[in-house]
């Protein structure tokens, strides 16, 4: 019963932190990044990456499926080393 938690527990923590990752520190860092670059606003950081996205999309197409995977492995890691400590 308790190894069915304990995988349940990891497999939460394995998804939060690949989202907070993915969905907050990879666009904020993005922001940043055009923030100094441009010496702007991130207000205007904002209006420059949206008026690059279709650029950005075709010259740079959608990471393949085995970085995803490398990134989840990699996350699986960190916390299977959280979790024996």
């Amino acid at each position: 019963m308790f190894a069915l938690v304990t995988k349940a527990i990891i497999s939460v923590k394995q998804s939060m932190i690949y989202d907070l990752v993915n969905y907050v520190l990879v666009p904020e860092t993005a922001l940043r990044l055009v923030m100094e670059d441009r010496m702007c606003s991130a207000i205007e950081a904002l209006d420059i990456m949206k008026n690059s996205r279709s650029f950005g999309t075709s010259m740079f197409p959608a990471a393949p499926a085995r970085i995803d995977e490398k990134i989840q492995n990699y996350v699986k890691k960190i916390v299977t080393m959280q979790t024996k400590n």
